[in-house]
């Protein structure tokens, strides 16, 4: 009889595991069975373990203790667990802000004399939750989680209980990125005793991924860069060391003024919040509305006085319309637009969720490029300086030599490329608009009028252009 229960017990074993095997991690960031502490873990690691602490990071999905992060990462911390000690005491979930009422942030120390806490970090993300029900953790799929409405959400959950399914959301503060919908598994509760505030929580997490986007056949792209407002040129925010202010289409990356001085064709564009109201302001590298002078090298020098004519790059902008999806955009898509009217010096004001076509001006060491950039968010550093914050910004483009076919090209005045369109601007003595193959095999010919245009999109690669007594290669 023993023998038949153990098979029985193996059976149901082995039908569990199955059933976690079946967990959809898909388009997630998953961590099972993470174990972490509560508050009085927050800088030595839980009892019998070595490295099981307090503070939470869904970018790394694992703890930290406090010294690791103090100053350092503070933006990788996103939550916390707090048992309430004493008869009846409760299990809470909390966010990094608040304060030490209302999130106990003072009972989170560090292992400085001068007891140091989270209340002490510059950098509080503000991660939202609510509790679930009628929700299969395991079965959740990314579209699902990702459509969750955080309207009545708050910085805080409580009680806590075994099996509960916490949805939450990152602050955009947060280095796991801004705005990103999760799920959270509580799968055991275990206090050091019946009325201890020490214990430790088991828990999985499931942080969806953002929304795909489409990139294949672009020749760079980047997600969800930070880039900082002027204050950020020198690098010297405090707890903001790493975050700059001067973007370079050519690298796709963020540049400090102090190591870029001597090569300011290689940055192409500023980002701003003016004002009492922050508004958000996308700017070249020309002095448009006076901005250049605030932007500094670490000891004080403005840019302003770095740039020459000749080293401004003249970045060009153009606001697409409110329904167009930069998720969805495709090569073909970017090849469409126009270059001609990307054409803004700036853009004023910007807000999350715009979506802004770009080219590089034609010293920039970017000359040819043009693509697409999306604000997935615009982050306050305090409520205090207005003009103090960083955008999260997503990049996808061509360059005109990689087979994007995106420059203009003017030839004396005969017809002008536009992607793959060609207008006819004056009628050559021979009006016959041939295209060739690079081997010199005719791919197109057509008698043309003045003012016509020509639709070249079933060619792709480079191709010779003979109009009148005029030869030029163009890119498709």
């Amino acid at each position: 009889m023993r023998k038949i229960y153990l098979i029985i017990i193996a059976a149901i074993t082995a039908f569990s595991m199955q059933a976690r095997a079946e967990l959809i991690t898909e388009e997630f960031d998953v961590v099972e069975n993470l174990v972490v502490g509560s508050q009085n873990f927050s800088n030595e690691p839980a009892t019998g373990t070595d490295d099981v602490y307090a503070l939470i990071s869904l970018k790394d999905m694992k703890t930290y203790a406090f010294d690791a992060v103090y100053r350092q990462q503070e933006d990788n911390i996103d939550m916390k667990f707090y048992i309430m000690g004493g008869a009846g005491g409760t299990i809470r979930l909390y966010a990094m802000d608040g304060t030490e009422v209302s999130t106990k942030n003072n009972e989170y120390k560090g292992g400085d004399e001068n007891s140091l806490s989270v209340h002490d970090f510059l950098i509080k993300n503000s991660t939202k939750f609510y509790k679930l029900t009628g929700i299969n953790f395991d079965a959740a799929t990314a579209t699902q989680v990702r459509s969750l409405s955080f309207a009545s959400a708050a910085n805080n959950v409580a009680p806590i209980e075994t099996g509960d399914i916490i949805a939450f959301r990152t602050a955009g503060t947060s280095a796991a990125g801004g705005h990103r919908n999760g799920l959270l598994k509580v799968h055991n509760i275990e206090k050091e005793g019946p009325e201890a505030s020490k214990g430790v929580i088991t828990i999985s997490i499931k942080l969806a991924k953002p929304e795909p986007v489409i990139t294949e056949g672009f020749d760079a792209f980047v997600d969800h860069i930070r880039i900082g407002t002027f204050q950020f040129a020198g690098g010297q925010v405090e707890g903001y060391s790493n975050l700059f202010s001067l973007f370079s289409i050519n690298d796709l990356q963020v540049y400090k003024l102090d190591d870029i001085k001597d090569n300011l064709l290689n940055v192409d564009m500023k980002f701003h919040l003016q004002g009492a109201t922050s508004e958000p302001r996308v700017y070249g590298m020309k002095n448009n509305d006076a901005k250049n002078p605030q932007f500094k090298t670490s000891d004080g020098v403005a840019l302003n006085t770095l740039l020459t004519e000749e080293t401004t790059n003249d970045t060009r902008f153009l606001k697409m319309p409110a329904n167009f999806s930069y998720e969805n955009a495709t090569v073909e898509t970017v090849r469409g637009i126009n270059p001609d009217e990307i054409s803004a010096e700036l853009v004023k004001p910007a807000a999350i969720g715009d979506v802004i076509a770009y080219k590089a001006g034609p010293a920039s060491t970017a000359a040819g490029t043009i693509g697409l950039l999306k604000i997935f968010d615009i982050v306050m550093i305090n409520n205090l300086n207005k003009e103090l914050g960083y955008f999260v910004v997503s990049f996808k483009q061509l360059k005109s030599g990689g087979g994007a076919g995106l420059s203009k090209i003017d030839v004396s005045k005969d017809w002008m490329q536009y992607g793959k369109q060609i207008q006819i601007t004056n009628v050559a003595e021979n009006n016959i608009f041939n295209v060739y193959s690079v081997t010199g095999k005719l791919m197109f010919s057509k008698v043309v009028q003045i003012n016509e245009t020509i639709d070249l999109s079933d060619l792709l690669g480079v191709y010779i252009v003979k109009f009148g007594n005029r030869t030029a290669k163009i890119v498709l």
